[in-house]
C-alpha cells in the first residue's frame, strides 16, 4: 500500500488538479476546469493511506453512493489510471462527450469534408472553413443528415 505522501506526491504532479486542506488533515484535489458541476477527482486522502477517487464509470457495486471509489490498496500504476479515468470524465458534459468532440465527414463524390463538432449541447456541421451549415439536438440526427446527403465518417 501506498502511504499517504506517496499519494499526495502523485496527485502534486498533476498541475490542472488543486489541492484544498480539508478536516482532520485530510486533502480533497478539484479539477477546476471540469465540464461538469462535479470538480472533485480524490476526496479524503487521509493521513492514514486511505483514498477515495471518483469513478462514475464503474459500476454502483464498487462505488460508494457519490460515485468514489475507495483507492487506499491501489498501486501506483492503478492509482495513476484511476487519476487519469477521473480527469478523463470530467472534461466531457452531461452529454458524455468532451467539448472540443469533433468527428470529420467526407463526400468523395463532391470532394467535400464536413466536421460534426459537438459544442454546449448542441451537434453543428461544420463546412471545412468553420461556417455552421446545420445544428442539431441530438447526434444521430446530424449522422443520419449526413448519411442522407453522402457523407461517411473518416476519423473512427
Amino acid at each position: 500500500m501506498l502511504t499517504f505522501e506517496q499519494k499526495e506526491a502523485i496527485l502534486d504532479r498533476y498541475a490542472e488538479l488543486t489541492k484544498q486542506p480539508v478536516s482532520l488533515k485530510r486533502v480533497n484535489y478539484h479539477y477546476k476546469a471540469s465540464e461538469q458541476a462535479k470538480t472533485m477527482v480524490v476526496r479524503h486522502l487521509h493521513p492514514n493511506g486511505n483514498i477515495w477517487i471518483y469513478a462514475p464509470f464503474l459500476t454502483m457495486d464498487e462505488t460508494d453512493e457519490k460515485g468514489y471509489v475507495n483507492g487506499r490498496d491501489f498501486s501506483k500504476t492503478q492509482l495513476i489510471e484511476a487519476i487519469e479515468a477521473a480527469i478523463d470524465e470530467l472534461q466531457k458534459d452531461e452529454s458524455g462527450f468532451k467539448a472540443d468532440y469533433k468527428e470529420t465527414w467526407e463526400n468523395t463524390r463532391l470532394h467535400q469534408t464536413l466536421i460534426l463538432a459537438h459544442e454546449k449541447d448542441m451537434w453543428q456541421v461544420l463546412t471545412d472553413d468553420g461556417k455552421v451549415e446545420m445544428a442539431f439536438y441530438a447526434k444521430s440526427a446530424a449522422e443520419s443528415y449526413l448519411d442522407d446527403e453522402g457523407f461517411f465518417r473518416t476519423d473512427k
